[in-house]
């Protein structure tokens, strides 16, 4: 006895018995005709009440824009009996075929929608598959039409404040978060204030390029290009920290000015080896925070006043000139730092 499938009944022949080939050639007939009308689905024609169909035949059913597939040949019903109705009635005549979701975007009102028609809603978070034939709300929201969709995703009552943070092993990276959106805010400000740093550090390697130019006087500071600027930056350094070298040629200074030698006074060498200032009171002069040696011109004005050196080891007596609190009176100081013994000589210049 031959069996067949359930859905578009194809035969199941016994090939121990004859003619099983008449049954498989009805098969590769009935699958042709099925194949070719799945896959010409366009302008399917709407079902109709007693009309003859064949096998392989697609229909419509205009009640909610489904497929199918006629699977044994038959006459429909006579009206007023629906699609529906002759199907229920006669469930071996026809198989659903499904056509794929049609994409419609987001979803609106006033609109028709039909079956497996699939939509978003932006501001709610939804994607639904619409389940029945409807034309939307006109002022509503698709939730408002629920009876017609299948939410594929609803976030729409979701409290995603109230989420629990993620956390991760902060072991290895050392940094004082574990809280990952804690971490990243952490990493993007130091990434802010390194930035920050390096351009700092840049504008000062331009500045101290332009300086360096311009002093030693041998190309106009604005004709070097950044890297140029930086290499005479680091030639310089080099040359200021590191002894045993051998230089060629001399340099010009420029003294630094002091003004009006402030009471108390502290010589400091990083202000330039060779200082000059006014005395106008009686001053005392500290020795130097650290090994140096410093020249300073110092000029009497109109109320000068002696000057002291406590802590000073020296001999007042082979000093060198004395000083006098006569206005117009100049005279150059020379101080030195060795080894923590600070010592001086006085020249008179006049």
């Amino acid at each position: 006895m031959t069996t067949y499938t359930l859905n578009f009944g194809l035969a199941l022949p016994d090939f121990r018995q004859g003619p099983w080939h008449d049954q498989v050639n009805n098969d590769l007939i009935k699958i042709d005709a099925l194949l070719f009308s799945a896959l010409s689905g366009a302008n399917v024609a709407i079902w109709e009440n007693d009309i003859e169909y064949s096998e392989g035949q697609s229909v419509v059913d205009e009640a909610d824009a489904s497929v199918w597939l006629c699977t044994i040949a038959h006459t429909s019903a006579l009206a007023p009996t629906t699609f529906a109705e002759d199907r229920a009635a006669n469930p071996t005549y026809w198989a659903r075929l499904l056509t794929g979701f049609a994409p419609r975007g987001e979803w609106a009102n006033d609109t028709n929608y039909f079956p497996y028609d699939l939509v978003y809603v932006s501001d709610l978070g939804i994607m639904a598959l619409c389940t029945l034939k409807h034309t939307s709300n006109p002022t509503g929201n698709i939730k408002d039409d629920e009876l017609y969709w299948s939410f594929l995703i609803d976030m729409s009552e979701s409290d995603l404040s109230s989420a629990v943070a993620v956390t991760y092993d902060n072991s290895t990276s050392g940094i004082p978060y574990t809280n990952v959106q804690l971490a990243i805010d952490y990493v993007d400000s130091i990434n802010d204030t390194q930035a920050s740093q390096i351009v700092a550090l840049n504008n000062v390697n331009i500045a101290q390029g332009n300086a360096i130019a311009e002093k030693l006087s041998f190309v106009s500071p604005n004709t070097l290009t950044d890297p140029q600027k930086d290499q005479v930056v680091a030639d310089i350094g080099a040359l200021s920290v590191k002894g045993g070298q051998t230089v060629t040629g001399g340099f010009r200074i420029t003294p630094y000015n002091l003004g009006t030698i402030p009471i108390p006074f502290t010589p400091n060498s990083l202000l330039g080896n060779y200082q000059y200032g006014t005395n106008l009171g009686a001053l005392v002069w500290n020795v130097p925070t650290a090994d140096c040696a410093v020249d300073i011109l110092v000029t009497n004005g109109a109320t000068a006043g002696i000057i002291t050196f406590p802590g000073y080891t020296y001999n007042s007596a082979n000093a060198g000139d004395p000083l006098t609190t006569t206005a117009g009176h100049k005279f150059l100081i020379s101080i030195r730092r060795i080894a923590g013994i600070s010592t001086l000589i006085i020249k008179a210049l006049q």
